[in-house]
């Protein structure tokens, strides 16, 4: 039987990150635009009073489901990681080298919250950034989560008994 090589490496922990930073932003963006389409709907006589309505329920749902929607792939992520780091057999003499890639992850993690950070303090951005909760928090605070995913990558990988 041909076995594929479905292993997780560290590279994960950066692509997860990245994808995590796009998402907010691509989210941020979304709502931006979102209310500003409701807005221009909502002023217009082209559209039926229920739909109107339909599109305006949506927008005051917007936010929370966008957010609730953000820590749940975070989680996600988090497992898929944890699940693929699980596979990687790797010998403890690796460790070392492990402590310096995550100090590059932290390095890394802090320009991407920073990316972050600048994005939604942009003029115009502001006012639709701010109607988030779960989002800020998140990446307000990158690089404690990063450092909490990747030291529970740490236990996965090397605390695992050889055998």
């Amino acid at each position: 039987m041909k076995r594929t090589n479905k292993k997780g490496s560290i590279q994960d922990i950066f692509f997860g990150a990245s994808f995590i930073l796009l998402f907010a932003i691509a989210v941020i963006v979304g709502w931006m635009l979102f209310s500003k389409i409701n807005t221009q709907i909502q002023s217009t006589n082209d559209f039926s009073t229920e739909g109107k309505t339909l599109v305006n329920n949506f927008k005051n749902k917007y936010v929370a489901i966008t957010d609730g929607m953000f820590i749940t792939i975070i989680v996600f992520l988090w497992l898929i990681i944890l699940i693929l780091a699980y596979q990687i057999d790797v010998n403890p003499i690796f460790f070392p080298f492990a402590i310096i890639v995550f100090g590059v992850l932290i390095l890394i993690t802090a320009v991407l919250g920073n990316t972050y950070n600048a994005f939604a303090t942009m003029t115009g951005i502001t006012e639709y950034s701010a109607d988030y909760t779960i989002i800020p928090l998140v990446m307000n605070n990158f690089v404690q989560f990063i450092l909490i995913i990747a030291f529970s990558i740490g236990i996965v990988m090397y605390g695992k008994t050889r055998g």
